[in-house]
């Protein structure tokens, strides 16, 4: 399960809202992303990136 705490989530935000639009809806458990296939995995490693502890 992630938890995500609201610096990180902010910083996520941040790091997305560089390739993409963000739309953040509060007490939601789902996270959708819908973008051009050409920029999927630009996105993808954006999200990775985030989300994933660093080694």
């Amino acid at each position: 399960m992630l938890h995500v705490h609201c610096l990180e989530l902010d910083h996520i935000v941040e790091e997305l809202e560089k390739i993409v639009v963000v739309n953040l809806l509060q007490h939601r458990s789902i996270i959708s992303l819908i973008g051009d296939v050409q920029k999927s995995s630009l996105i993808l490693e954006k999200v990775l990136y985030c989300v994933l502890p660093s080694t």
